[in-house]
């Protein structure tokens, strides 16, 4: 269901959006008669591109950094070319996940270049990361990025 509203009924009625959207409803919000806006809950976000996208839609690299060079581990996300390092699998996984919040947030701050650039089919990717964010925090991304890690 898509609740359409004026957008001083949305500000006067912001109960009401705030109840559609917690149901997992669409809210649209209109300016003189056009949809200028639309409130959306992050966790319907987020299924919707897990639906669409294929499975292990970010899956990540690792390779071991080599001996002589120090001891470590090296990640590499391929789709949004991420890398991250780090001595430990731990801490280098920690990094990924700080390099794709990095990139969703420069993406995101720089959305107009991005999208007319060879990086415009990042956007689901980053709106995935950040409703994976704002669902269950850093651990979310976490989650996003190595489903199968457990702990």
């Amino acid at each position: 269901m898509v609740l359409t509203l004026d957008s001083s009924e949305a500000k006067q009625r912001f109960g009401a959006v705030h109840d559609e959207v917690q149901r997992q409803h669409i809210v649209a919000v209109q300016h003189y008669k056009k949809t200028w806006g639309m409130v959306i809950a992050p966790s319907l976000v987020s299924r919707a591109f897990h639906e669409a996208l294929p499975a292990d839609p970010l899956h990540v690299q690792y390779q071991p950094i080599d001996a002589q060079d120090g001891e470590g581990m090296a990640l590499w996300q391929p789709t949004l070319r991420l890398h991250a390092q780090g001595e430990t699998v731990g801490e280098a996984r920690r990094e990924m996940v700080s390099a794709a919040l990095d990139y969703a947030d420069h993406y995101l701050d720089r959305l107009d270049y991005y999208l007319h650039t060879d990086k415009s089919s990042d956007l689901p990717y980053v709106l995935l990361i950040v409703a994976a964010v704002q669902v269950g925090g850093e651990e979310g991304v976490f989650r996003l990025l190595f489903p199968a890690v457990t702990g």
